[in-house]
């Protein structure tokens, strides 16, 4: 019997992306930061992938994702910048990174 997950048949895992964001916040010289993890990417050998996404660190709510290129779908990390462009005073950054485990 074969495993499956989303549907896919797994016949190998070959790669896993973890993607983390880092949040900064700047007001008045007092820098606030946060670092959560978005998502996970996993690769799959016949090179389609399946993702799994937190679009906001508060919410509960997973987006799951199967196909090609899939973190090119993921939330950009441009959103929590412009977010904060209208408010007097504050500055946004926010930087990604992915670690890739094979």
């Amino acid at each position: 019997m074969a495993l499956s997950l989303c549907g896919i048949a797994l016949s190998k895992i070959i790669a896993i992306e973890l993607i983390t964001d880092h949040q900064t916040l700047e007001h008045k010289g007092d820098m606030q930061s946060l670092d959560y993890s978005v998502g996970i990417v996993f690769h799959l050998e016949d090179t389609r992938e399946i993702s799994f996404e937190i679009k906001t660190w508060f919410s509960e709510m997973i987006t799951v994702e199967k196909g090609y290129n899939l973190i090119e779908k993921f939330a950009s990390t441009d959103g929590f910048i412009e977010e904060w462009e209208g408010c007097k005073g504050y500055k946004a950054n926010c930087s990604r990174d992915i670690v890739t485990l094979k």
